[in-house]
C-alpha cells in the first residue's frame, strides 16, 4: 500500500506538466522543424518542405527541388501570425506545383504562417490575412523505425 502516496504524486506531476504546457507560449521555431507535406488539389501535386534547426530548408514542389534559408519571427505578430523569410540558395530546377520552371536562385521572400491548435498543420499566406493563402500543410510524423515499406 506504500505505492499509493507515489501513484498520486507521479499524477499530480502529470498534471502540473500538462498545464504548464497548456500555459507556455508556442516556439513556432521548434514546432516548424521537421517535414511538411501538401497536395495542390488543382493539379494533384505534392510540396514538401524540411526544416531543420540550422536554418536551412530543402524543398520539394512537383518536378523542382530547392534548397533555402529561413528566419522566422520570435513571436507570432498581434493578428497571429508568424512571419517567415526565406532566400533561396539553390533551385535545381524542373516544373514545380504553380507549374513553373523559373529559377528562383537568390530570390528572397517573406510569407506568414498560421498553425492549428495542434501544431501539426499550418498554412502559408503572403499577408497578415487568411485571404491569400495555400495548405495546410501537414507534419510528417516519424514512424521511429517501425515502417512496413
Amino acid at each position: 500500500m506504500h505505492h499509493a502516496p507515489r501513484a498520486i504524486a507521479l499524477i499530480a506531476l502529470g498534471a502540473s506538466c500538462i498545464a504548464l504546457a497548456q500555459g507556455r507560449a508556442v516556439d513556432a521555431r521548434t514546432l516548424l522543424l521537421g517535414t511538411w507535406t501538401w497536395t495542390r488539389p488543382v493539379n494533384n501535386c505534392t510540396e514538401t518542405h524540411t526544416y531543420r534547426a540550422d536554418g536551412s530548408r530543402s524543398s520539394i514542389s512537383g518536378a523542382e527541388r530547392s534548397d533555402t534559408r529561413y528566419e522566422i519571427s520570435n513571436e507570432p505578430s498581434p493578428k497571429g501570425f508568424w512571419k517567415l523569410d526565406v532566400i533561396t540558395v539553390k533551385d535545381y530546377g524542373g516544373r514545380d506545383c504553380s507549374d513553373t520552371e523559373d529559377d528562383e536562385t537568390g530570390l528572397r521572400w517573406s510569407v506568414y504562417l498560421r498553425f492549428d491548435q495542434t501544431g501539426k498543420r499550418l498554412i502559408y499566406c503572403y499577408e497578415e490575412s487568411l485571404d491569400k493563402c495555400y495548405g495546410p500543410f501537414t507534419k510528417v510524423e516519424s514512424s521511429g523505425g517501425n515502417s512496413t515499406q
